[in-house]
């Protein structure tokens, strides 16, 4: 706080600092809420994928359009997320192979 005629004032500077720190706390908000989602929509056997699925296949590189929720949970997943994104795909896959999921694209 600015201190003029001994009155304190707000600056310029002050409300800048005040505006940036909303920010912080609206971005950890959002963080928190997809966190949040996360652990209220995957299915409990998700998190055991990686001991469940070999992934010693070769990768291809590809570049993949996620909207920003999908692609902020999964960073928030942390070190190995595509690998994750690799297994929840090969999963999704496997549904509708074995006929578990109806993917609209055959016929019944």
């Amino acid at each position: 706080m600015a201190l003029g005629d001994g009155k304190p004032g707000v600056t310029a500077d002050d409300l800048k600092e005040f505006n940036q720190g909303l920010d912080e706390i609206r971005e950890f908000h959002r963080q928190y809420r997809v966190r949040q989602k996360a652990r209220e929509t995957v299915p409990a056997e998700w998190f055991h994928l990686h001991k469940d699925t070999p992934t010693k296949v070769r990768k291809t590189k590809m570049t993949l359009s996620l909207d920003q929720d999908m692609a902020d949970w999964y960073r928030w997943l942390g070190r190995g997320y595509q690998r994750w994104m690799n297994m929840i795909l090969r999963t999704y896959m496997a549904a509708i192979v074995a006929e578990f999921i109806n993917d609209g694209r055959r016929a019944e």
